[in-house]
């Protein structure tokens, strides 16, 4: 169970191993949930853009599985 608070325009670099990753994305205080979910890692470069209130855009070697 890891923790990161990100600010706008930040970056974050994180090593996955292959498999799935639960995912969730909060606003800073808890309250609200945007997305929540599973990163389903396969390998290679992965990239995952957040915006206030969507879904995590994914590119590179990962899906994005919305949801419990």
């Amino acid at each position: 169970d890891r923790r990161e608070v990100l600010q706008a325009g930040s970056e974050l670099v994180l090593e996955l191993a292959p498999g799935a990753h639960s995912l969730s994305l909060r606003s800073l205080d808890g309250t609200a949930v945007w997305s929540t979910g599973t990163l389903e890692v396969t390998g290679g470069p992965v990239v995952v853009q957040i915006s206030e209130g969507r879904v995590p855009e994914v590119s590179g070697g990962a899906v994005f599985h919305s949801g419990g």
